[in-house]
C-alpha cells in the first residue's frame, strides 16, 4: 500500500516493508495502472463526486456497491471527519438500497 497525506508525504508507517519500492514492486504498480487506464479508455464509465448517500440511491439490483470508509475513532492528518453517525447513516442507505454491497470497517 501506498498512501499519501495532504503535503504530498507518505503516510504509512515507514519501514514496515522495506522491499515496498523494489523495482519489481514498481514495475507491477506501473502495469497496473496502465491496465486499468486502457480498461477506462475502452468503456464508458461516469464517474462523479458526490455525497455517498446520492451514490448509494443511484444503485441498481445489478450494482455491487463497495464502499471503504474512513475507521471510525481513527485520528490521522489525512481525514478524521467520520463518526458514529455517518457510520450509521452510510449501513442504513446501503442496507435500504436494492444494489448488493461490501462494507469494509
Amino acid at each position: 500500500m501506498i498512501r499519501f497525506n495532504r503535503k504530498g508525504g507518505f503516510n504509512i508507517p515507514f519501514c514496515k516493508k522495506p522491499r515496498r519500492f523494489a523495482q519489481a514492486s514498481v514495475t507491477k504498480i506501473v502495469n497496473q495502472v496502465s491496465t486499468v487506464a486502457k480498461l477506462i479508455k475502452l468503456n464508458e464509465f461516469i464517474f462523479k463526486c458526490q455525497n455517498f448517500e446520492e451514490t448509494v440511491r443511484c444503485g441498481t439490483i445489478s450494482d455491487i456497491i463497495y464502499c471503504d470508509p474512513p475507521y471510525l475513532d481513527r485520528h490521522v492528518d489525512y481525514y478524521n471527519g467520520w463518526n458514529g453517525d455517518n457510520e450509521q447513516k452510510l449501513f442504513d442507505s446501503l442496507s435500504q438500497s436494492p444494489s448488493r454491497f461490501i462494507l469494509s470497517t
